[in-house]
């Protein structure tokens, strides 16, 4: 998927379509949250379903953001690039590895 390019002036909740594409933003974390579209029936909203999506885009510097954090608490471990929530989900994982096996 190309880069998207979101409105600037949002409001908590405020949605954004781009493609198939649905987005929502969360004004507490500075943070769009976009998931496909998908169809729906009665019987799929019957089952157990759910939606996973594994696009993430942040808005400014989160990286950034989340490396000055890891610093101003000692934390020495370094903030891989992240894009997609696979990408969060490793840094995840990778940062409390590195603090048990520091800890």
């Amino acid at each position: 998927m190309s880069q998207i390019n979101f409105p600037g002036s949002a409001a908590d909740g405020s949605t954004f379509f781009h493609g198939d594409n649905v987005c929502v933003y969360h004004a507490d974390i500075d943070t769009w949250e976009c998931r496909s579209v998908v169809d729906e029936t009665p019987q799929s909203l019957a089952q157990n379903s759910y939606i996973s999506t594994n696009k993430v885009y942040t808005l400014g510097e989160k990286r950034v953001e989340w490396q000055n954090t890891l610093n101003a608490a000692g934390v020495s471990y370094t903030v891989p690039p992240v894009t997609t929530q696979s990408e969060v989900n490793d840094a995840i994982i990778g940062l409390l590895t590195h603090i048990a096996s520091n800890g």
